[in-house]
């Protein structure tokens, strides 16, 4: 039996910023919301390639990567300003 301060249902959207992930948010909001469902997103990224080298070569391909990861991360910081709005948009409530 679920703990009355627990949310009743977990769900989990995948979202990656495409027009089917959008949809797939949508599509909860119109058929599944329920009081106390607790969403969870998930935004996975694919890592930047990593250079293999020596010396300076490998110094610029770290702080490439490093440009390339903090680029990622605002990305996703991003995409959870727009997913927040969104949910507000569609009336989905927040425990």
């Amino acid at each position: 039996m679920p703990n009355k301060k627990s949310p009743q249902r977990r769900i989990l959207i995948a979202m990656d910023g495409s027009l089917y992930s959008r949809r797939a948010l949508e599509w909860y909001s119109e058929f599944l919301d329920r009081p106390g469902d607790y969403l969870v997103f998930v935004y996975v990224a694919e890592p930047p390639p990593v250079g293999v080298g020596d010396g300076m070569g490998m110094i610029r391909s770290a702080e490439l990567f490093q440009k390339r990861l903090e680029a990622m991360v605002e990305r996703a910081r991003q995409m959870a300003t727009l997913l927040d709005e969104k949910c507000v948009q569609l009336g989905i409530s927040r425990p």
